[in-house]
């Protein structure tokens, strides 16, 4: 988890609940100027442990979860290369069950309710204001069966994931993820059907309704952290900018990004 991304979904849910709250007033209330704090959200500078603690007790962590939100700073900040490792090692080592963190950890048996990709399109579905919520409208915009339809939103409701108000679905604000680096059969196979969407659209969609590519490097074994961390801070940035757009214009479709980083060689 990148403290960047904890830092912007903390200004994202303030400005949920206050249309004229900005960056320049979480930038008061975390007591540094306004040009720095959208300077580390935005990855163009970095913080100290010392300012790292002060914006954690500003936000409320104690104990546990304010060590956690040093570490993700260290891991990504500190000066000193040997640092960096260890926190970065620490927080892949870290077992988060039952932890009090400024995120939801999703539990093995959760991920298991969960593990099939309409479960995630369904629940970003909901989210388009112009969705029709019958189960034959969404069965059929996902291309899936009713009886699939119905499952995923027991499943989603019981993992508070949605809820059903004023006679429509809708989807609850929850800062959730799943084990980092741990080995799941559920997440692997998860992602297995992931790759069979992506081939099937590869054949089916348009070019112009879809973007594929693929880059192939030779790097140093030392690099992959580093490299993984780059592949998580992009898709939350691009996660970042598809929530702001859909908060401000709404939406009509919904999409899957999917990146793979893997060794070819043996």
């Amino acid at each position: 988890m990148n403290y960047r991304y904890i830092l912007k979904e903390e200004l994202w849910k303030r400005c949920q609940s206050n249309k004229k709250y900005s960056l320049r007033k979480f930038a008061q209330f975390l007591e540094l100027h306004p040009s720095r704090l959208s300077e580390v959200i935005n990855g163009k500078q970095g913080l100290s442990i010392h300012v790292a603690q002060k914006i954690g007790r500003k936000l409320g962590y104690k104990g546990f979860s304010l060590f956690y939100f040093k570490q993700t700073v260290l891991a990504s900040d500190s000066r000193e290369s040997v640092t960096r490792e260890r926190a970065y090692q620490w927080l892949q080592n870290q077992n988060l069950q039952g932890k009090k963190l400024p995120f939801r950890v999703l539990k093995s048996d959760e991920i298991s309710l969960v593990s099939h990709w309409q479960n995630f399109a369904l629940r970003e579905l909901l989210r388009l204001p112009d969705q029709d919520h019958s189960p034959e409208a969404l069965a059929q915009r996902l291309n899936i069966k009713k009886s699939l339809v119905h499952q995923s939103l027991k499943n989603l409701e019981k993992l508070n994931l949605i809820e059903f108000k004023s006679q429509r679905w809708h989807a609850v604000d929850s800062n959730y993820t799943t084990t980092c680096d741990i080995p799941s059969q559920h997440i692997q196979n998860y992602n297995l059907q992931v790759l069979d969407q992506a081939k099937k659209a590869l054949k089916e969609q348009t070019v112009d309704e879809r973007d594929y590519s693929t880059l192939t490097v030779a790097i140093p074994k030392k690099m992959i952290p580093l490299l993984k961390e780059k592949i998580k801070l992009f898709r939350r940035e691009f996660n970042k900018a598809c929530e702001e757009e859909l908060i401000s214009q709404g939406g009509d479709e919904v999409y899957s990004l999917a990146i793979q980083f893997y060794r070819v060689t043996k």
